[in-house]
This record gives structure tokens, C-alpha cells and sequence, in this order.
């Protein structure tokens, strides 16, 4: 007798341990994905201070990063940017855009020369368009589709091409 009391109560454990997976599962799953907003616009002087708006670019699928000269990840992302920008801006159309958040120029035209940069990069020296997009750190990137929403971004960690190029996919 006390070995079948023993089961039935393990059992009603195991079936309410179940019953509460499967709701939490349900529940999870059921929660909507967040609907893709628009891009705030901006407009900042390039390298050569000409300058870039970003409604002007609709039409266009565009990564656009935020990061810093002395950031050891915005360093190592470099090379899988230029890799994406190479392969995908002539096939569709892709534009890669660096954003140096509080930055001096002279840093930045030193970065660009050292790290190889090959996508354009726009002078956020005063940190008022990485406010705008709520970046507190970097790199952050933004995946923003043709018609000016945002699609996906990736706040700051170490990127693969993998990763960039699945969020890539995305918006072309």
C-alpha cells in the first residue's frame, strides 16, 4: 500500500511538473514579436563633411554601427563589416554605415586608416544620434530594411560573420 501511495503521489508530481512546463512553453511562445519601428532620421557630416541623412537613404538596406576608436569588439567587427559591405553593396544595394559616437575626427580618420575601414563613416562627435538611438554601449548595430525600419539590432557583443550575415538576410 505505501509503495502505490508513493507512485500515484510521484506521478501527480510529475504531471504538475509537466502541466507547468507545457503553460510556461504556451505562454512564451504565445508573446508577440515586437513590430519593426522607423529608423529615427538623422543627418551628420561624413569623413569628408558632406552630409548624410538617413531619409535619403531609403530605398536602400542599411547596417548602420555606432562605435568608438578605442573599443576592442568595434575592432574585431571591422573586418566582418567590410566583408558584408563588399559582397552585398553592388548585388543589393547594401550600405554600411560606421557612426563614431563623441569622437574627434582626427581619431576617427586614424581608425579608418589603421583598421582598414571600407564603408562610410559619419561624426557623431557630440553623441546626439547614439542618444536618439538609445546606445549606452558599443558596438551596437542596427539592421534598418528599405523602407526605413528597423528590422533587428544587435547590442554590444563580440559578432561573427555568421550572425551578421543571418541579420544581413534580413533587410536585403
Amino acid at each position: 500500500m505505501y509503495k502505490m501511495k508513493r507512485t500515484l503521489k510521484t506521478q501527480k508530481w510529475f504531471i504538475l511538473l509537466l502541466l507547468g512546463l507545457s503553460s510556461t512553453f504556451l505562454f512564451y511562445g504565445c508573446v508577440p514579436t515586437p513590430a519593426p519601428h522607423k529608423a529615427p532620421d538623422f543627418t551628420l557630416p561624413d569623413m569628408e563633411g558632406d552630409l548624410f541623412t538617413l531619409r535619403e537613404k531609403e530605398g536602400q538596406p542599411l547596417v548602420l554601427c555606432f562605435f568608438t576608436v578605442q573599443c576592442p569588439h568595434c575592432i574585431n567587427e571591422v573586418p566582418h563589416l567590410n566583408d558584408v559591405y563588399q559582397e552585398y553593396k553592388d548585388s543589393h544595394g547594401l550600405l554600411v554605415v560606421g557612426v563614431a559616437a563623441g569622437e574627434p575626427q582626427a581619431e576617427v580618420e586614424n581608425f579608418i586608416d589603421t583598421y582598414s575601414v571600407e564603408y562610410p563613416v559619419l561624426l557623431d562627435s557630440q553623441g546626439k544620434v547614439a542618444n536618439l538611438y538609445g546606445v549606452r554601449y558599443v558596438p551596437h548595430l542596427f539592421f534598418i530594411d528599405r523602407r526605413g525600419y528597423i528590422e533587428g539590432d544587435l547590442p554590444p557583443q563580440k559578432i561573427n560573420q555568421s550572425t551578421l550575415e543571418s541579420y544581413v538576410q534580413r533587410i536585403i
